[in-house]
């Protein structure tokens, strides 16, 4: 009868007190006791839930915390900068991504017309990074390979650089 009506009506207590041999206000107190217990477990369980999703929780915001510790470019995966970035930054980062691809695909090239291999990696570019000269408008960005390509590369006028 519990399942079916938790809460049963002073006519179903009666009836079942009659049926069992006991008073009704036994029968009450026993229903009383039984939704207490039911709902002890329920809350057994809903806790047993709470903590395995804050278990979750609180590894997730470890994780979070050690990388924003060290936190990394999504577009060159070096070392980020944490805080508000201009627009213009981000441009920047953008395009400065994009002629680090240009300049790998050149690099390619170039050990190909050479028959050996030239890296763009930082070490053998001036001051370890793209040399900046001062243009008109900003900067522009001369590679010098060490090898005389740098005069065949064509210098963009209006592009800007920025070490990510």
């Amino acid at each position: 009868l519990f399942k079916e009506c938790p809460h049963p009506d002073e006519k179903q207590r009666m009836g079942l007190s009659k049926r069992l041999c006991l008073e009704t206000r036994q029968v009450k107190f026993w229903f009383q006791n039984r939704r207490t217990q039911m709902k002890t477990q329920l809350e057994r369980h809903e806790n047993l839930f709470l903590r395995q999703e804050n278990d979750k929780l609180r590894a997730e915001n470890m994780s979070i915390r050690e990388a924003l510790r060290n936190p990394i470019c999504t577009n060159c995966g070096g070392t980020a900068i944490i805080g508000e970035v201009s627009l213009e930054e981000k441009h920047l980062r953008i395009d400065n991504s994009r002629l680090k691809d240009q300049l790998d695909r050149v690099c390619a090239l170039a050990g190909k017309f050479l028959g050996r291999p030239v890296s763009s990696m930082a070490p053998q570019l001036p001051n370890s990074n793209l040399e900046l000269e001062d243009g008109n408008d900003g900067f522009r960005a001369t590679p010098d390979f060490g090898v005389g390509i740098s005069s065949a590369l064509p210098v963009l006028p209006h592009t800007r650089l920025l070490d990510c």
